[in-house]
């Protein structure tokens, strides 16, 4: 069975094939998960260079919640980001130099 890690270490090892990849769990719709994985970066990596917000969940469901009972798209979206790039502030400043990307794509 192929895991997310396997899929992960097969494209960027074509991409850039000496770079460290670590593989982390995530449930953006969890705010102890977003919480957890927060924790875990910020104890096991001193410095980072770049987070790229670009998760994001489309329901058109409007009655669905997270599992703290936010509006699944605003607690996605918005909430778990925040709560990321909130978390992990002094670690990018660690970095010297570091980007936060987030964007929106109308098509």
């Amino acid at each position: 069975m192929t895991t997310p890690k396997d899929i992960s270490n097969s494209l960027f090892r074509r991409l850039a094939p000496s770079c460290r990849i670590d593989v982390l769990s995530l449930d953006m719709a969890s705010l102890s998960s977003v919480r957890a994985f927060v924790s875990e970066v910020a104890s096991n990596y001193e410095a980072i260079d770049a987070i790229v917000c670009n998760a994001g969940v489309w329901d058109p469901d409007v009655s669905a919640k997270t599992a703290d009972g936010f509006e699944v798209h605003f607690g996605v979206n918005h909430i778990a980001h925040f709560l990321i790039v909130d978390g992990l502030m002094d670690n990018l400043l660690k970095s010297g130099t570091y980007t936060i990307h987030g964007g929106c794509h109308v098509a």
